[in-house]
């Protein structure tokens, strides 16, 4: 970029009546040119007087009452040291930002005077070329934030016009905001001054916004005009008075950032900026300011700090939030847990070594938080591997080192070293010492790696810096100068994927080469040495690559892997070098694949691959090989790319195939995202296979297992029995495994952002540790049965997010969008098991509480160092339950089941939406100008009195809609919630089954209560049969209803019966009673049906009639039903059948129509 703005500064300056004179200056100047032109008149030896004001107001406009406002004054004396050299001085600096109380007037904070002071502190030089501001020469203990608020100032007073007189002028323009398309239109030109106003196009500028973010980019060179994020809506619009003596009299800036989701026309989550600079007067000065030697140069571009926060927070701070966390969690996770989490995060991040471990001392002491110590300990441990600080890193080497965290509490440590954002040399140094753990050293490899190359890409010459050598060269020595692959297969593997991660290490290239070439090491070994070239440069040392490739004698596998290692540098050199190589090639697996390669990378969208697009767009090859898909090797690509939008995605994928196997070798697929202006390499998976065959062979080969028994059986079979023949093949199998399976190798690997995270072989052990760290499963269980009580409580917090979009705005200041989502989760579990003597009484008794909170916070707002200010969104969803339980079985007869509720108010589900106007860490809750909708509904008091629990649901959401309000969900607060509440239910309830079986009786008694409970719920049901009379009486008794019943049964061969009388109450009754008579004689049946039914203020009901048959020859049939109607229902029916005749026929009588 800095070559295009170089040419393009030299197309302007020989585009103009007077070229630039290159004045050869001393090195005490900030100015390394002076140009000819004369557009501006400041005379050398006089200094500019200004008034300078800035103000930020940020609030969602239509909705928010209250706007989070900081203003700045300063008055700025810029001296003239010559035609093309300033100095600007502030002075009076002055900062004041809302009050909390009365958001509508300003107040300093205790911290305005240092502000004051550290920006007054140092004069700046710069270069001014005519109206630019080409460069800035600050001291070097100048801070990054108070060099940006200078050069907001400087931005504003900069105009890059090449003749002021010019109606119009665009051009790319360096300033504070970036390096952005900029036009200038003269809008009025006077006698006495020119108002010329400046506006930029945001969308199309580079070099602006920044990110916090784990997600890993790389920036394109592309044409389109949108190479920004669009989440905002910006615009700026400067008018600038020039007096006609050629000095700028005023300028006033008008600056706006809309979120442009959910904003409706002028409503939305917005910052607005207005800057005024106003010159008071002209002096004429003898300069007091030596010039000394120009020991650092910049420019106006802002300037994005990364890397260690300063170590500004005390014990204290982070100690009271534990405390409060403490208290809040004694019982359950709330809903605030997550931001307090968060909160301590931030804390935690601005403490060093010392002070973190001078915390964990004292949180472990017994005083501290007696009743919640376990899960308050946890919640310090989880926050320090989101820290990504040195004294964060520090510490947790230590604690892993001296084993006060292992397991998988300590991989989990390990792994978060790869979503550091900025890591530093001292982060290095200090993981560093986590290779000579033998427990860990391979687990570190990954993640590590990941560290050194973050670093890298923040550090481009980082081969050089001590801590990067050292850590290639801890790896590379894991490997061996020979590279001898025996029983250290995986830590090799590993250590070579790590190379790969790294990319600068080119001092490991002899070791890689040492790997490959020796024929002895197994194939994934030499691929994989091959494939840690994937991010080395291009100036490293690839010729043995390219001939490995043309290597016909080799694999094609590794033939295959050094062709895209080659490929990732390509030129016309290796082009060429591939194309003679392809029209010669006789390995159908290796042709197959670069055919399909090249042919792709022809027809790609990709904008990465432009660049070998064009190579290849004259290259015409003689043969084809597109082969058999289900056979040979191949490359697969799908892709497209939107140029206007800066916009674009591909998703690529390799299968490759081996000549020693008729399966797939190898696999990996990979999807990359371009997002205005950035490659996103998202996700890439692979795996390989090697061996396989062999097992394969063994169940399905011609003399497998599984072979076609059509074509072996013979007579020579007959007579073997099947269980010999499958006893002598199982043994011919395992014969073959056992020479086989020691070649069976099986990986997977994942790679997110470029770096790979995980690889996983076949037969490795996942750690013997659990995710609850201490916990221990199985000895919980055992203790269980042993009747011992347990108890155990899980917690887990994690920062899911934590992005920030940094955008510098017109007056240096910049405005953050930040994403934060945090979870916390807790477990509580308690049990007993008497299981002592299990055939006679067993006795389960526990409890289960789990409850979970995550929280996500929306902000944006503007930081000034000393004080930020903005707004901030925050939604929650939380859910808090549990349960007691109490099971007893006493010989099989007795079963008791006690059910309650672990707490009285249970929140199944609460989720909330929540406003807040920030200063500095007050928050302040906003009403909002919306009214809210609210709903609720309970459960009847009916039903209440029934069970005992009340369940009430209600939700709130703002009315639709206000014309000046935005969209949803920034019109207003909203929420929804789940609550069961205990009404009646001191104890919970009780269920209990009891059996007494006889030889002559058997008896079920089942009763339901809520024991202590105001109303009497009682519910019980009796049950008695007797076998001998066959009898049987129930009784259910609720405090609502009584019921009894009393029945009998028959059932020989001339009677079946059944009879019973149903009273409720005691007072109404319901009395059945069903015989069914038969009598056989000869052929003859005959059914005598009788069922009488009586019920309470009815007619009785009775079905009366017979039915004959006489076995195929005839059948008859005469019912009748009484009550039901008020006469009669008759149905006579008969059937014949005979040699003769063949008929049937029917009557059917109802209220005297006859059918």
């Amino acid at each position: 970029m800095e070559f295009q703005l170089t040419v393009f500064l030299a197309l302007v300056a020989t585009g103009v009546h007077s070229g630039p004179l290159q004045v050869q200056q001393p090195i005490s100047t900030c100015s390394r040119e002076c140009t000819g032109r004369s557009n501006f008149q400041y005379s050398p030896g006089s200094t500019y007087t200004y008034s300078y004001e800035v103000e930020t107001k940020t609030a969602i406009l239509g909705a928010t009452e209250d706007q989070s406002t900081i203003k700045i004054r300063a008055t700025a004396n810029i001296e003239v040291l010559s035609k093309c050299e300033m100095l600007l001085q502030l002075r009076d600096v002055s900062i004041e930002s809302s009050d909390p109380s009365l958001p509508l007037r300003l107040k300093a904070g205790k911290t305005s005077s240092d502000f004051s002071a550290v920006l007054q502190q140092h004069p700046l030089r710069f270069s001014f070329q005519d109206g630019e501001v080409n460069e800035i020469c600050p001291e070097d203990d100048e801070s990054s934030w108070v060099l940006n608020i200078k050069r907001g100032l400087l931005s504003a007073f900069q105009n890059t016009m090449d003749d002021l007189d010019m109606d119009r002028y665009k051009a790319r323009e360096n300033d504070v905001m970036g390096n952005c398309p900029t036009e200038y239109v003269l809008t009025q030109k006077g006698w006495k001054a020119k108002n010329i106003r400046k506006t930029k196009d945001f969308l199309a500028c580079m070099d602006r916004q920044s990110y916090e973010s784990s997600i890993r980019s790389v920036p394109l060179k592309l044409a389109s005009n949108l190479r920004s994020l669009p989440l905002l809506k910006s615009t700026i619009l400067c008018e600038q008075t020039i007096a006609s003596s050629g000095q700028l009299k005023e300028v006033q800036c008008h600056e706006t950032h809309m979120f442009r989701p959910f904003s409706k026309e002028n409503s939305g989550a917005a910052t607005e900026i207005t800057q005024k600079l106003t010159l008071i007067r002209e002096t004429s000065t003898v300069s007091s300011t030596e010039k000394d030697l120009i020991s650092r140069r910049s420019n106006l571009l802002f300037e994005h700090t990364h890397g260690e926060i300063p170590a500004t927070a005390g014990v204290l701070d982070a100690k009271n939030k534990l405390e409060e966390i403490c208290k809040s969690t004694e019982q359950d996770i709330r809903s605030e847990t997550p931001q307090d989490f968060a909160e301590l995060v931030y804390i935690m991040k601005k403490m060093d070594k010392s002070s973190l471990r001078s915390l964990f001392t004292e949180i472990k002491e017994p005083f501290f938080c007696p009743n919640n110590a376990d899960r308050t300990q946890k919640f310090f441990r989880d926050a320090l591997p989101m820290l990504g600080t040195e004294g964060a890193i520090g510490l947790m080497q230590e604690m892993i080192r001296s084993n006060e965290v292992s397991g998988v509490e300590a991989e989990m440590w390990l792994m978060s070293l790869a979503f550091i954002h900025h890591p530093t040399r001292e982060i290095l140094v200090e993981v560093q010492n986590l290779l000579g753990l033998p427990s860990l050293s391979s687990k570190a490899f990954l993640p590590l790696s990941t560290l050194v190359h973050t670093f890298c890409q923040a550090n481009p010459n980082c081969e050089g810096e001590t801590a990067v050598q050292s850590v290639v060269s801890l790896i590379t020595e894991k490997i061996g100068s020979r590279c001898l692959v025996n029983n250290n297969h995986q830590t090799v593997m590993l250590a070579l994927r790590a190379i790969g991660n790294i990319g600068h290490a080119q001092t490991s290239i002899p070791t890689l080469y040492s790997c490959i070439s020796n024929t002895k090491n197994p194939m994934d070994i030499r691929v994989a040495a091959v494939e840690a070239f994937r991010r080395m440069s291009c100036g490293a040392d690839r010729n043995n690559l390219m001939a490995l490739f043309r290597n016909s004698g080799e694999d094609s596998e590794l033939r295959i892997a050094a062709y895209l290692a080659a490929m990732k540098c390509p030129s016309k050199y290796i082009i060429s070098q591939v194309h003679s190589t392809l029209a010669t090639e006789e390995v159908n697996q290796v042709s197959s694949f670069v055919w399909t390669h090249l042919t792709n990378l022809q027809e790609s969208s990709d904008s990465a691959n432009q660049e070998v697009k064009a190579m290849l767009r004259d290259v015409i090859f003689e043969k084809e090989f597109d082969m058999d898909k289900r056979k040979f090797s191949r490359n697969y690509e799908a892709s497209f790319f939107l140029e206007k939008l800066g916009t674009g995605a591909k998703i690529d994928s390799n299968l490759v195939w081996s000549a020693k196997s008729f399966i797939p070798r190898s696999a990996s697929m990979n999807l990359t995202f371009d997002l205005f202006g950035s490659s996103i390499n998202l996700f890439e998976v692979g795996g390989r296979v090697q061996g396989l065959e062999y097992l394969l062979e063994s169940y399905f080969g011609p003399a497998g297992y599984f072979k076609n028994p059509a074509k072996t059986q013979g007579p020579q079979t007959q007579g073997i029995k099947s269980k010999d023949i499958q006893s002598e093949k199982i043994n011919d199998i395992n014969g073959k495994l056992d020479s086989s399976m020691d070649d069976l190798r099986a990986a997977l690997y994942t790679r997110v952002f470029g770096n790979e995270l995980n690889y996983v072989t076949l037969g490795s052990k996942a750690s013997q540790d659990d995710d609850f760290g201490s916990f221990n499963l199985p000895e919980f269980i055992s203790k269980l049965r042993q009747n011992v009580p347990q108890e155990m409580s899980l917690t887990k917090s994690i920062m899911l997010i934590d992005t920030t979009l940094v955008i510098p705005t017109g007056v240096g200041l910049p405005l953050n969008l930040t994403l934060n989502a945090t979870a916390s989760m807790a477990l509580k579990v308690s049990g007993q098991m008497n299981l002592v003597k299990p055939s006679t009484s067993v006795v389960l008794e526990g409890s289960l509480a789990p409850s979970g909170a995550i929280a996500v916070s929306s902000i944006m707002s503007i930081d000034a160092t000393v004080v930020r200010g903005g707004l901030k969104m925050v939604s929650t969803l939380h859910s808090s339950t549990g349960g007691k339980v109490k099971v007893e079985l006493k010989k099989k007869q007795l079963f008791n089941l006690q059910l309650d509720l672990a707490q009285d108010k249970m929140e199944i589900l609460d989720v909330k939406t929540k406003f807040f106007i920030f200063f500095d860490n007050i928050h302040k809750e906003q009403k909002m100008h919306t009214t809210d909708y609210s709903y609720k509904q309970c459960t009847s008091e009916r039903a209440a009195r029934v069970i005992g629990l009340e369940i009430c649901t209600a939700s709130f959401v703002p009315k639709e809609k206000m014309a000046t309000s935005p969209y949803f969900p920034l019109s207003g607060p909203a929420g929804y919630s789940i609550i069961v509440s205990k009404k009646d239910l001191p104890a919970g309830f009780v269920l209990e089954a009891k059996t007494v079986d006889t030889p002559s009786q058997t008896i079920i008694r089942f009763m339901a209560n809520t024991p202590s409970s105001v109303v009497d719920r009682a519910l019980g049901l009796d049950i008695v049969v007797d076998h001998a009379q066959k009898t049987l009486d129930a009784s259910l008794a609720t405090p609502w209803k009584r019921a009894d019943f009393s029945g009998s049964f028959q059932n020989t061969q001339d009677l079946k019966a059944l009879t019973g009388k149903l009273t409720l109450d005691r007072i109404k009754e319901y009395v059945m009673d069903h015989q069914l008579k038969i009598s056989r004689k000869n052929d003859r049946l005959t059914f005598s049906p009788t069922s009488i039914i009586k019920i309470p203020d009815w007619k009785d009901l009775s079905l009366t009639g017979n039915i004959d048959y006489l076995k195929m020859k005839n059948f008859t049939a005469d019912l009748s039903l009484q009550g039901a109607f008020k006469d009669p229902v008759l149905l006579t029916t008969s059937v014949l059948n005979t040699d003769i005749w063949v008929g049937a026929k029917g009557e059917f009588t109802h209220e005297g129509d006859q059918v």
